[in-house]
């Protein structure tokens, strides 16, 4: 994927350079913040944040494009860090948030076999997006696919329990912040390189990114109520459980 390197871009955009890679150095350093943060906090709560299947379908991305289709020494070294991270926050949620699937015994036995399972499906669907799309072509789309996933997903999370534990407000803030970034850069490879990148602009990749906004913005609004009413009422247990 050799549009990762600027030099090979349009001098329009090769003007851009400082900027896009300030934007992805925020865009990593919040994510893996993220990712420590949600570990700290399954540990803490008992709980987990990311939706099973997100968490599913965003290590098989990293699998696919930083293990199985790498080809670009910067997406490697990033690959090296974020896994492993990835890795550790299935772990806590394995390990510290099997209470929350007390109403699904089956899930929650059988907890290894579904992210097995889940992982190895998700690989196979982003490998054959990169098969009909192309790999640099399904790097984009899959991310994106993923963030709109994940957004979906949290704020679901977050009305099905009616409770905070697990994520934390400045969390979310670096959360929507570091994807919010990627938007900017992408706006930059749309208008500058549309003969690589025009696909950025169509349609369903506007609707991904409205997706996101939209859920992650309602998120952070549900998220701060629900926050409030916990600390009125008192109803968070030690452990970070609601109180019945």
């Amino acid at each position: 994927m050799d549009s990762f390197d600027l030099a090979n871009a349009p001098p329009e955009i090769q003007a851009y350079t400082i900027p896009i890679i300030c934007l992805n150095l925020y865009t990593n350093g919040s994510w893996l913040y993220v990712y420590f943060g949600m570990i700290y906090r399954s540990i803490k709560d008992k709980s987990y944040a990311m939706p099973l299947y997100s968490q599913c379908l965003n290590i098989a991305w990293e699998i696919t494009y930083g293990l199985i289709y790498v080809d670009d020494w910067m997406i490697f070294a990033t690959f090296l860090v974020t896994f492993p991270t990835n890795c550790l926050v299935i772990w806590a949620a394995m390990n510290h948030g099997a209470r929350e699937w007390d109403r699904s015994p089956l899930v929650q036995r059988y907890h290894l076999w579904y992210y097995v399972v889940g992982t190895m499906v998700s690989v196979a669907l982003h490998m054959c997006a990169a098969s009909e799309l192309g790999i640099e072509k399904a790097f984009f789309v899959g991310a994106i696919g993923c963030q709109a996933v994940l957004s979906v997903g949290y704020l679901g999370n977050l009305i099905h329990r009616g409770s905070t534990r697990g994520f934390s407000m400045h969390l979310w803030y670096f959360r929507f912040t570091g994807s919010l970034t990627l938007v900017p850069e992408f706006y930059l490879r749309v208008k500058y390189w549309p003969e690589r990148f025009g696909f950025l602009g169509q349609p369903i990749m506007l609707w991904c990114c409205a997706v996101f906004l939209g859920f992650d913005l309602v998120y952070g609004i549900c998220f701060w109520y629900i926050r409030r009413q916990e600390r009125e009422t008192g109803m968070l247990l030690a452990d970070g459980r609601k109180r019945k």
